[in-house]
């Protein structure tokens, strides 16, 4: 039955209609798909920094002049303010550093800075240290292995470093401050997407400050978490009060935004797509079958059931099906593990597999059009004389 109610069906029809059909099917399809992984993706490497709002607050600089530090009585101010949900100190090192590297032949002078252990975005069981501890965690902004690698590396004859490998290294801290000196090992046990330094843990920077320090620690900077970063009131208060942000973040909130706006762009057009396709391609069943009316009344009075006929009828829809998804998917997971293995090598970790919301609303697409063409069919089959 099946190969004369094939004939009896395209005998009439050019397939090129139901090939247009099929193709803006698998556009869709794929828009879709890419979409909702794009949109995982971004969730992963924000890693809920940009979610939280955090802020860095510090007061503007002009010129040459000295440090601006924040009094307890500007603390408490930013405190009161209604957009201020948490407030937290920065605090930095007011000694000379140096970090050397063995294994990699080289020494340079930088900084470190602590913040309070709850904004920290790594396992918070990683980054203690008390006196007498073999060796110092550092947790090290993602931003400064990408300049190593494709920066500062490159122009000393230095090989590239993956994020996997940051922790089989161990270097020194040379600390000068005030009348003393003295040498810390330190490792980096992970890598920071909130803040753009070098972190370490409080209760060593306290300690190693009131040790060697020149000067009192004072805070200059401030950790702000707020709401909404884009209020009127948080800018007209920076403005009067003559403060600034650091941009890291509230860029990457504004980017992130941006982002998710052209990805719902992107979901609604695919989802336009996917609805005319598949109403093109029901209606174009639906003339095949009123085309093959008369073949199809011949078959039923020689006792073929309306079911029977309906099945066949939906044969070809559903193999059409399975191979738009297949095309879809022989694109999508090449692209997701090639984008993952980039990233990867840059520190960032997404995964190489689609997200289980990608292949759920897959196999619901799936269902919902292959149910929806055989209660089609069978109507169609059902309606006639």
């Amino acid at each position: 039955m099946k190969p004369l109610l094939q004939k009896l069906l395209w005998k009439s029809r050019s397939p090129w209609q139901i090939w247009g059909a099929a193709i803006g099917l698998f556009l869709g399809l794929f828009l879709l798909l890419f979409s909702l992984q794009i949109f995982w993706d971004v969730q992963t490497l924000a890693n809920g920094a940009s979610d939280e709002n955090l802020l860095v607050l510090q007061k503007k600089v002009e010129g040459l002049s000295g440090e601006k530090s924040f009094s307890e009585e500007e603390i408490a101010d930013i405190r009161a303010q209604g957009f201020c949900q948490d407030l937290a100190p920065v605090r930095s090192n007011r000694y000379e550093l140096m970090a050397r590297v063995p294994q990699l032949g080289f020494s340079t002078l930088l900084f470190c800075q602590s913040v309070p252990l709850n904004y920290v975005d790594i396992d918070s069981s990683d980054f203690q240290w008390t006196e007498g501890d073999p060796f110092v965690p550092v947790v090290l902004s993602n931003d400064y292995l990408s300049l190593y690698n494709y920066g500062f590396g490159p122009s000393q004859g230095l090989p590239k470093i993956s994020a996997d490998m940051l922790g089989s290294f161990a270097f020194d801290f040379d600390i000068r401050g005030k009348k003393n000196r003295k040498t810390y090992k330190a490792k980096i046990v992970g890598l920071s997407r909130k803040f753009n330094s070098i972190l370490v843990p409080a209760s060593f920077l306290q300690a190693s400050n009131q040790t060697f320090g020149y000067e009192e620690a004072k805070v200059s900077q401030l950790i702000l978490k707020t709401d909404n970063p884009f209020q009127k009131s948080l800018a007209d208060y920076l403005s009067e009060k003559e403060y600034e942000l650091s941009r890291n973040s509230l860029i990457g909130g504004e980017l992130k935004q941006g982002i998710f706006l052209l990805l719902a762009f992107l979901l609604f057009l695919a989802t336009a797509i996917i609805s005319l396709s598949v109403l093109v391609l029901l209606l174009n069943y639906r003339l095949l079958v009123s085309q093959a009316q008369s073949d199809i009344l011949l078959l039923l009075q020689l006792g073929y059931r309306q079911e029977q006929i309906a099945q066949v009828l939906g044969q070809k829809l559903n193999l059409l099906l399975i191979y738009i998804l297949l095309a879809v998917f022989a694109i999508l997971l090449p692209l997701k593990f090639g984008l993952g293995y980039l990233l990867s090598q840059e520190g960032y970790a997404i995964g190489n597999w689609p997200h289980f919301t990608v292949l759920l609303t897959a196999a619901f697409l799936a269902l919902g059009i292959l149910w929806l063409n055989r209660y089609m069919i069978r109507k169609a089959v059902k309606a006639l004389p």
